[in-house]
């Protein structure tokens, strides 16, 4: 679980369909909770539409980074994306440390 302290839009996504995606987000803080763990990923972006998309891209093609968080999503596919616009990049990456800290228990961070 983590804060949502700040505006934000969430869809989810499921290989076989995905819920109704919001508008793209230019800067902002993007965060990828893998539903049935609630494992987090939290990254900020000049582009974070762009960068949570490519996440996905790399789940599906089974080419993720963290090895552990690509296993479950192996496992069950679905996803929820929440995206925080910003008016920059400084304001996302200060959102991106607020998410992180407020993540509980620590060990779902990625």
């Amino acid at each position: 679980m983590f804060s949502k302290k700040h505006p934000c839009t969430s869809w989810t996504f499921k290989y076989k369909g995905r819920g109704v995606k919001p508008d793209p987000v230019k800067a902002g803080c993007f965060v990828i909770e893998h539903v049935a763990t609630g494992r987090v990923i939290v990254n900020a972006s000049a582009a974070a539409s762009e960068s949570a998309d490519s996440q996905i891209e790399m789940f599906i093609r089974k080419e993720h980074p963290d090895r552990r968080f690509q296993k479950q999503f192996d496992g069950d596919e679905e996803l929820l994306i929440t995206l925080f616009p910003c008016s920059g990049i400084r304001e996302a990456r200060r959102v991106a440390l607020e998410v992180v800290s407020s993540v509980y228990p620590p060990y779902l961070l990625h």
